[in-house]
């Protein structure tokens, strides 16, 4: 999935592009909380997210490549 767009305070959007989440950006959901919270797969790191970071963060699915995968 491509991050589309991030809802949140300027402070929160910077903490974000720390993380590196940002508009344009491959992300992928790797594992998933029952109060909808998210593990996230961002390049070789991973990280968690709380539910309403997750719900800030809008996705839009990625164009795969010749080789099948995501670009």
């Amino acid at each position: 999935m491509r991050v589309a767009g991030v809802r949140m305070d300027e402070r929160h959007v910077l903490r974000m592009l720390e993380l590196g989440i940002r508009v344009g950006g491959l992300v992928r959901v790797t594992q998933r909380s029952n109060f909808g919270g998210r593990v996230i797969a961002i390049g070789t790191g991973r990280i968690a997210i709380d539910a309403a970071t997750a719900q800030s963060i809008t996705v839009r699915p990625a164009e795969l490549n010749t080789h099948g995968e995501q670009s």
